[in-house]
């Protein structure tokens, strides 16, 4: 609860109202509904919100109801006793209140807590694909299934231990989840849900967005497990290291101190360099970029984008062999294909692809 005042302020008035004819039926209700979530034992978070409304109406309430009530006394010291009270009682509740407002409102109303979520599922959206078994907050479930997902295979984190039917659809438990969209609700709130802490586990950050606890990051899950994958994943770094520098090493492909960098260093995704490989049988080719892509660069996730500014000293974008540049990139297989071919605002082609290359790409 961000502002405990009004709801505080908000009971004690309802303690108040019991006593009004107009208003006795919901405050009756309003004190029923505080005292039950107060009561040992499971409460959903949203069940606050429901109250918000009618507590703020009824703060005022009260105060209209004493006000009223002391200006129909026939005793006039009664009716200044009656108002001043309720008048310090407002003015404590607001000295009280004020502060915490003060220190809440720069966060509520300038910093935008919502964007890691959004951030995250759009880049499930871009770099996900829609057949993919996902374990995922509530709050991106619809968002996702509107978008294109498999319903079935979207599946709220709270089901994948206590829902049979949905454990039904992974008889092989976590190993048949391909992500999870780790948010503070699931990773504060797996306790008795096996499942979900193992697919956790036995899974490998590919993009993270935020910080602390609003922090999103979408975790692929290996289904060989936590140490076999992080034995993939070096063998797919030193895979990248070699062979960009065998690239950096030819004479075909000319690259700014930034890109050689990144390619000799085993930061560039397997299927950009199998691409810029494919690039130079055409031609000289001289890239002058390799930009990042947000989230996977957070996670430290191999750089799948590369701009293409030359082919054979003539800027590409005018150059005849564009096209046959093109067409040699789109030949590739499935694997290999750019998922992106564009005119980049800075000049050249800007290659990209999307999530993940498979591991082993460069050994097989």
């Amino acid at each position: 609860m961000l502002d405990p005042v009004i709801l505080v302020a908000g009971f004690l008035a309802a303690l108040l109202l019991l006593r009004s004819r107009h208003f006795a039926p919901i405050a009756s209700v309003i004190v029923f509904l505080v005292v039950f979530a107060l009561r040992p034992g499971y409460l959903p978070v949203p069940y606050v919100i429901a109250l918000l409304p009618f507590l703020a109406l009824l703060i005022p309430a009260a105060v209209e109801v004493s006000i009223k009530a002391a200006l129909a006394s026939s005793s006039a010291v009664r009716q200044w006793l009656q108002i001043a009270a309720t008048g310090v009682a407002a003015a404590l509740a607001v000295v009280i209140a004020a502060p915490m407002w003060t220190a809440q409102a720069p966060g509520l109303l300038q910093v935008d807590h919502d964007q890691p979520m959004r951030q995250a599922e759009a880049y499930v959206k871009a770099n996900i694909g829609h057949n993919s078994r996902l374990i995922v907050d509530d709050s991106m479930w619809l968002d996702l299934v509107e978008a294109g997902f498999q319903q079935t295979k979207v599946v709220w984190y709270h089901k994948v231990d206590t829902d049979p039917e949905v454990a039904g659809m992974a008889p092989n438990g976590w190993r048949d989840y391909d992500y999870v969209i780790s948010t503070n609700s699931i990773r504060t709130d797996y306790d008795g849900a096996p499942m979900v802490a193992q697919a956790l586990s036995n899974s490998v950050v590919v993009a993270s967005f935020g910080d602390g606890e609003e922090a999103v990051s979408v975790q692929r899950v290996h289904p060989e497990g936590a140490k076999a994958a992080e034995k993939n994943e070096e063998l797919d770094r030193l895979d990248r290291r070699a062979a960009g520098k065998t690239l950096a090493r030819g004479d075909a492909l000319l690259m700014s101190t930034g890109a050689r960098k990144l390619v000799v260093n085993g930061r560039v995704d397997a299927r950009t360099l199998l691409a810029l490989r494919r690039a130079t049988s055409v031609g000289t080719v001289t890239i002058d970029a390799i930009p990042p892509t947000a989230g996977a660069e957070e996670a430290r996730r191999p750089r799948r984008q590369v701009r293409v500014t030359k082919l054979n000293g003539q800027l590409v974008t005018q150059s005849k062999a564009m096209k046959r540049l093109i067409r040699e990139l789109e030949k590739h297989n499935a694997n290999y294909a750019p998922a992106d071919i564009t005119r980049s605002a800075g000049g050249g082609l800007l290659v990209s692809y999307t999530g993940d290359a498979p591991s082993g790409l460069l050994r097989s």
